[in-house]
């Protein structure tokens, strides 16, 4: 099975997100998937375009691509579109909720015919967190209908154990 997954960053970016990608996408390569990882080729502050933009991760297969633009906690490149198009995976598994990638693989879900998956991680940030505009995309987003069930059920979920 070809299975992508698409996420903010990957190593050798360092953190909690990164490290969850990092040990599914291996685990589905030992079991003999074609495992793919498209990301964007930037590091948290700065250094973009400075990755591989294709390299072998321990049998990992990651594609970097280059933003088109970048604010706050969120970037957008449409080469993931076209990356998606040429891979043609059956499943996506597409992580961190509110980024542009989720909208881009929701819209291409049905035309390639693929499985998705998303991972929201998480995502709850106070304003002071994320600032005044980055707050408000927050909140626009998530009033988009398909998507508003989908986070009541999973911040629920996770507020039950803590």
């Amino acid at each position: 099975m070809r299975i992508a997954h698409v996420t903010p960053f990957y190593y050798p970016v360092i953190g909690g997100v990164e490290n969850v990608v990092e040990k599914v996408a291996e685990f589905m390569v030992s079991r003999g998937h074609d495992v793919y990882v498209i990301t964007y080729n930037r590091l948290r502050k700065g250094g973009e375009c400075s990755l591989p933009w294709r390299e072998i991760i321990n049998n990992v297969q990651v594609i970097r691509v280059k933003p088109d633009f970048t604010w706050s906690h969120g970037t957008y490149s449409s080469e993931i579109s076209k990356v998606l198009t040429e891979l043609r995976p059956d499943i996506v598994h597409v992580h961190v909720w509110r980024h542009p990638h989720v909208f881009q693989v929701a819209k291409l879900r049905k035309k390639l015919n693929f499985k998705a998956i998303l991972q929201p991680h998480g995502p709850f940030h106070t304003l002071q967190q994320l600032g005044t505009i980055t707050w408000f995309y927050h909140k626009i987003v998530d009033l988009v209908p398909c998507f508003t069930y989908i986070m009541r059920s999973y911040e629920k979920s996770w507020r039950s154990r803590i």
